[in-house]
């Protein structure tokens, strides 16, 4: 970064229009210039490097771009995620169902089922929760606060890297 006589500040890095990095705060530091690093997965094919920053009156700059062409070597299978969602209890009794959340994970299931035998992922994995109504939520601080209910499986609250070649069904 240089060449910034109004400051340097909250500088990101996208890949391909997905943020990959983000540098807080005045980077330059009453310096010249400064040199930021990332490492950051490249997919196979095009990978498109978009920078920008802005300055001390938060204007952002024009944005900075580089081309790069990952390898063939790269390409792998990723992971299909099936999220089914059946409601049967709705806040008017008049609407509850009997069988939407046992479609639902049925649907779920025979998803994750064909994707596997076609072999165009590496892993496959599939939901098996119902959703019922509930009271409506306490208000918190952060949305990602909230107590999970009792019922939701541990594999949906945990996190993983998000890899570039991961998709997911609705």
């Amino acid at each position: 970064m240089k060449d910034a006589p109004a400051g340097a500040k909250d500088v990101r890095l996208f890949r391909n229009g997905s943020l990959v990095k983000v540098w807080r705060g005045d980077v330059l530091q009453g310096k010249a210039d400064a040199m930021l690093e990332a490492t950051i997965p490249v997919v196979v094919g095009e990978n498109r490097l978009t920078a920008y920053a802005f300055n001390r009156d938060n204007v952002k700059s024009a944005d900075a771009t580089l081309d790069i062409k990952g390898a063939d070597s790269l390409k792998r299978a990723g992971t299909a995620y099936v999220l089914a969602v059946g409601v049967n209890d709705y806040e008017n009794a008049q609407y509850n169902l009997k069988y939407a959340a046992a479609d639902a994970q049925d649907f779920a299931e025979e998803v994750r089922r064909q994707q596997t035998q076609l072999g165009k992922y590496e892993r496959v994995e599939s939901s098996r929760a119902a959703v019922k109504r509930r009271p409506p939520p306490r208000r918190s601080r952060s949305p990602c606060s909230s107590p999970r209910s009792p019922k939701t499986p541990s594999s949906y609250t945990s996190r993983a890297t998000a890899r570039p070649k991961g998709t997911a069904f609705t």
